[in-house]
Parts: structure tokens; C-alpha cells; sequence
């Protein structure tokens, strides 16, 4: 399963831009890239339009400005991509170095680039240069059938542990996750004096202390928009659930601090990858929606890993599989008594936050219904029962 908006029109026309800039962005990328071989990468995404850059065989390094996306040790060091991303997408460096520092090879070291003239002021495209990491999307390896044999078992429980050791790599205290207590977050674009403005709901002056280090476009609204799924959600046990958990949350000790860490934002099967054969995880990609949020928001991924979505009333398969696979996950973070209660809640909230809200463009600002957004609600039914 995979909650990837439908791509029936290209790129070009979904940011509103003539199809001739496809040709342009082409030659840009050639003449940034003189000798290389530069093609369309088979794996575009929503957002974004991807070209592969093949170095020369006689070429032992790439460019000079570029050596710093070199991975030696990867088989794809000859090969980068350039991304070009409209600045409603685009990625912010500072945020994807933090990425990087965090998650190690597991985030793509990520630099901007300077190029023609049209493609950033004409077109508003942002262009990025990054390593091509080893690996295939999730989504087009994932097994749609429940009898699965003992290999095929042994794959998807190595995706689930190696999932669940990339969200504890943020935990801090291990020398990689970085903790967010700045007054704004690395990407943002206000300085350093900048005042931020949070929403002043009655509900949200009562938010534990360690929300206000959550300064991006979600973690500023956490509060207000649990409260709008408290209210818009398509069913009473639905609306039930965020309201449980907004109140969980708001209950939360100050004396027991949970951390805000660098989330990765849509950790879903398209932006996962992984070695087809043996379940490793190879990367994660597309960090354009990542923000500081309290740790375990993004354990939703884990679902991911655990089934697929089918026609069908009984949502138990899934709901007994994820169970133990975040009991897995709860193991690999926990280091007090407290962690594994407040990892479910943050499950939980990123569950909600994540499923609760439509797509639309990147707007993500209408609460999800039953006629426009059957998969979501389904998603947030089969998510929420699950109790571990």
C-alpha cells in the first residue's frame, strides 16, 4: 500500500508550467554536466522531476564542487541525481545536512545548485545535486498475499528491525540524533531573532513544554489540528480516538521531557529503500517534508511493513502484525520505564496528523472524509485499533 497521489498528469503540468521546460531543465543539467551522460531517472516522484547523471568511465571523481555526495563505499559513487523541485517543495540544505548527520548513508547528501537562469527565476524551480543511493523503493517490492514462506517472513521481519533501528537512530544520547531546542528549526527561513507564532487555543496553552520546539509547519499546529480531528473526523469512534489522544498528550509531565528529533515527515513505501532480496534498508529518500517533532511521530511507517491494503471488512491481519512489530520498535528506543507509553502516543499522533489530513497539493489543511478520502480513513481505522 502506498498513499501516493495520483500521477495521471506529468510534472510539468501539475506546477503549472509549459512542457518545453522539461527540454531546458535537460540542457541545464548538460551543460552543468559537461562529458557526463544525463537521462530521465526511472523513478520520478510527485514533486519533483529527477535526472540520472552518468560520469565517465575515464573519470575517477566527479566535479570537485560535487565530491561531497561521493559515498566510496556504494556501487552508484559514478552515478548522481539532479532534482529539480518547485519552492513549494523544495528541500532545505541545512535540514538535509541534519538528515544526514543523524541517519548516516541512510540520508542522501543533498547540495544546491546554481544553474540556468530560467529554470529558477522564469520557472521558480529550485535544483538540487545528490548521491544516487543503492536500493528500490519499498512500493515495488512490496509482497501483496498473506502466505508468505519462510524467506519472504524472514525479509519482512528484517524491514521491520532495521525500520525501527532507523527512527531510534535519532534518539540522542547514541552520538547521531540531534536534539531540537533552538528557537527555530534548522530550515526555517526566519532568523535566529525571529519570534515564532503559535496558535493561542485555550487547549494549546496547555501543551507540555517540549512541543514548543516544534517550530515547522506541522509540529507549530499540533495542538489545533488535533483538535480539528477531535471535531471533522467522518465517525464518533474516530473522533473519540484523536480527542483520547490530544488529551494524552496535553497530560503530559514536564518533569519527564521527551525529546524533539528530526522526523522525516512521509516515511511512506515509495520513499523506502530497500534490497529486494534480503530486506535491508538501503536508504530513505525525498526529506522535503521533514521537521523537528517529538520522537516516534513517523512509527506509522511501520503499517507499511505489515500488509496491504485490499477490499475487505476485517482489518485484523494487520492490526495483530503491527502490534508485536511496534513492541519491536518500543525495544529499540526505550531507555526508561516511561518511553514505551509516550512512543505509543507519538504513534499515534503521527497516525493521525499523517492520515487525518488530505493531500491536496501539499495544502493538508482539509480533514480527510469518507466519500474524497476512503483509503486515509480506512488507513486511520485498521492504525488506531492497534493496542501494544
Amino acid at each position: 500500500m502506498d498513499l501516493v497521489p495520483s500521477a495521471q498528469t506529468s510534472f510539468w503540468q501539475r506546477m503549472g508550467l509549459d512542457e518545453t521546460c522539461r527540454g531546458v531543465c535537460i540542457e541545464a543539467t548538460r551543460r552543468a554536466f559537461p562529458g557526463c551522460a544525463v537521462q530521465e531517472f526511472g523513478q520520478q516522484g510527485y514533486c519533483s522531476y529527477t535526472l540520472l547523471i552518468t560520469f565517465p568511465h575515464h573519470a575517477s571523481r566527479s566535479p570537485s564542487s560535487l565530491r561531497s555526495l561521493e559515498s566510496r563505499n556504494s556501487p552508484c559513487h559514478a552515478k548522481q541525481l539532479v532534482q529539480f523541485r518547485p519552492q513549494q517543495h523544495t528541500l532545505y540544505v541545512r535540514i538535509t545536512a541534519a538528515a544526514r548527520s543523524t541517519y548516516a548513508d541512510l540520508a542522501p547528501a543533498i547540495q544546491k545548485l546554481d544553474m540556468d537562469s530560467r529554470v529558477g527565476e522564469t520557472m521558480g524551480l529550485d535544483v538540487f545535486a545528490m548521491n544516487m543511493m543503492s536500493g528500490m523503493p519499498y512500493s515495488q517490492t512490496q509482497i501483496r498475499r498473506v502466505d508468505l514462506h519462510d524467506g519472504e517472513l524472514r525479509r519482512q521481519a528484517r524491514m521491520v528491525e532495521e525500520l525501527a533501528a532507523f527512527v531510534a537512530r535519532a534518539w540522542p544520547g547514541d552520538g547521531r540524533g540531534i536534539v531540537q531546542c533552538r528557537a527555530t528549526r534548522a530550515d526555517s527561513p526566519m532568523s535566529e531573532s525571529s519570534t515564532i507564532s503559535f496558535p493561542t487555543t485555550p487547549r494549546a496553552a496547555k501543551a507540555p513544554s517540549f512541543l514548543r520546539q516544534c517550530t515547522g509547519k506541522v509540529g507549530v499546529r499540533i495542538v489545533p489540528k488535533l483538535e480539528q480531528l477531535a471535531a471533522k473526523l467522518p465517525s464518533p469512534a474516530l473522533r473519540r480516538c484523536a480527542a483520547d489522544t490530544l488529551h494524552q498528550l496535553l497530560q503530559a509531565d514536564d518533569d519527564d521531557e521527551w525529546p524533539v528529533v528530526l522526523n522525516h515527515g512521509d516515511l511512506i513505501p515509495s520513499n523506502i529503500l530497500i534490497d529486494a532480496e534480503t530486506g535491508a534498508m538501503t536508504g530513505v529518500v525525498d526529506w522535503a517534508e521533514a521537521e523537528w517533532l517529538p520522537f516516534g511521530t513517523c512509527l506509522y511507517a511501520l503499517e507499511h511493513l505489515l500488509g496491504y491494503l485490499e477490499t475487505s471488512e476485517d482489518p485484523s491481519p494487520s492490526t495483530s502484525a503491527s502490534a508485536s512489530a511496534s513492541a519491536s520498535a518500543s525495544t529499540s528506543t526505550s531507555t526508561s520505564a516511561s518511553a514505551p507509553t509516550r512512543l505509543r502516543l507519538m504513534r499515534d499522533v503521527g497516525v493521525l496528523l499523517w492520515y487525518g489530513y488530505a493531500w491536496d497539493e501539499g495544502r493538508i489543511d482539509r480533514v480527510v472524509n469518507e466519500e474524497d478520502d476512503a483509503v486515509e480513513v480506512t488507513c486511520l481505522r485498521a492504525y488506531l485499533s492497534v493496542r501494544w
